[in-house]
């Protein structure tokens, strides 16, 4: 045999020999895998695991997932959004605005010792945000402090003295009377306690006028100190430690923020609907979800402008400090009209917080989610809806809706009787707080 043949003949055995051990590899892990699945064997076991797996896929579809129909179901209590007629309000942007601003300015003249804010910092009511130099103001108010001790110590003696003096009258006229005294004794007693008491007056008016130059000292000490004229919010800095203040330059600006203050821009088909001190007008701030009612202080009838309206002005308490200068918000007016609107109950309503948009819990098929409102007003207990999604005669959650998060497509949920009790299961996602405090 030559050489060339005997070494294809020995690659061929090479290769049967390889192909022989992969089968033999490939037969010997098969039946370790079936010796491991036992009786996983049975062609309905199979089946069942691949339906599982297929179910565990197509999670998107609520109601055919194994996952919805393992969790438990959650019970609400529903309404029917409904067509009903309402007031209709029409509804104006606004800005809010602090109500008040201020700039804080030294009263006297000096060199700046303590600075005791920061742009940002939210100060009290009289709080002190810089503090002038006031060692010699302390000098003078030290000096008229010993001032007025010594004019009090001087007035109890004086005091003394007019007693002393009046009693010796007494015993001097009672001896003049048994003829022990003669009248210029007498007379000399007399003339000692008439300046007794004039020593005792003049100390008293001393008194007085030192008690006012103490006042004159600790006022000018006073104004050494720059204080914040209302409660606020810092929002600039005009001086800084070790400089020099002049009598009347600003140290800060300070904005009220208790207090928000709008300007309204109302539209000239409301202009004899809208009167001040007795209108009261609906304003909601979506970023804050917040809703309330405040009366239009003061207008201006004069239609100017392309808008063809006139200027409104209201002013809305801030106790909680959800509200912040600068935030937009609308405000409903009331136009003396009806109207037919799609309403749901005010409790279905969940206001958006910190930019994200309101929101309603409904029902579709046994399933409860949440979809977007983007603009409505309350009236009589009822939520308006203008520009909706949701259709007459769909039920809404108006309770039990703080167990249906608002990450997912939908919850299973069963309907309670509307006097029932919402039932609460420990093990639900719970909604974010999103309702204002």
């Amino acid at each position: 045999m030559s050489k060339r043949n005997a070494t294809g003949l020995g690659r061929v055995i090479f290769g049967a020999a390889v192909w022989g051990a992969c089968a033999g590899f490939v037969l010997l892990a098969g039946c370790e895998a079936t010796g491991q699945a036992g009786n996983a064997t049975d062609p309905k076991a199979l089946v069942a695991t691949s339906s599982s797996e297929t179910h565990a896929e197509v999670s998107s579809a609520p109601k055919s997932s194994a996952s919805d129909h393992d969790s438990p179901v959650v019970t609400v209590v529903t309404a029917a959004a409904s067509i009903e007629e309402v007031e209709k309000w029409i509804g104006v942007p606004i800005e809010l605005a602090p109500y008040r601003r201020a700039l804080p300015a030294a009263e006297a003249g000096g060199r700046i010792t303590a600075v005791n804010f920061e742009v940002g910092d939210a100060v009290k009511d009289g709080a002190v945000l810089v503090q002038v130099d006031d060692s010699i103001a302390r000098l003078e108010v030290t000096r008229d402090e010993a001032a007025l001790e010594r004019g009090k110590v001087f007035a109890e003696e004086c005091s003394v003295i007019l007693g002393k003096a009046e009693r010796d009258v007494s015993r001097m006229e009672a001896l003049a009377e048994g003829g022990q005294a003669s009248e210029a004794e007498l007379d000399a007693a007399r003339v000692a306690v008439a300046n007794a008491r004039s020593q005792v007056a003049q100390a008293r008016n001393e008194i007085l006028a030192l008690e006012s130059t103490l006042r004159a000292s600790r006022r000018a000490l006073d104004r050494m100190a720059v204080k914040a004229p209302f409660a606020g919010i810092v929002v600039e800095k005009k001086i800084e430690l070790g400089g020099w203040a002049d009598t009347g330059s600003a140290v800060a600006e300070i904005i009220d923020v208790a207090t928000l203050e709008a300007m309204i821009r109302i539209p000239e088909s409301l202009v004899y609907v809208v009167k001040a001190n007795e209108t009261k007008a609906r304003v909601r701030v979506p970023f804050a979800g917040v809703e309330v009612e405040t009366p239009i202080l003061r207008l201006v009838r004069g239609i100017s402008g392309s808008d063809r309206g006139f200027n409104a002005w209201m002013r809305l308490e801030n106790k909680d400090g959800r509200l912040v200068p600068g935030m937009g918000a609308i405000c409903h007016l009331p136009s003396d009209e009806r109207m037919k609107a799609l309403t749901v109950p005010i409790e279905a309503v969940s206001p958006g917080v910190g930019g994200e948009a309101d929101r309603v819990c409904v029902l579709i098929e046994g399933f409860a989610m949440w979809v977007p409102m983007k603009h409505w007003y309350s009236t009589d207990g009822k939520a308006v809806l203008i520009d909706h999604v949701v259709q007459a005669g769909m039920r809404v959650v108006v309770r039990g809706a703080e167990n249906i998060p608002q990450d997912t497509t939908g919850v299973r949920v069963e309907e309670a009787p509307i006097n029932a009790p919402a039932a609460t299961d420990g093990s639900q996602p719970k909604l974010d707080s999103r309702k204002p405090e």
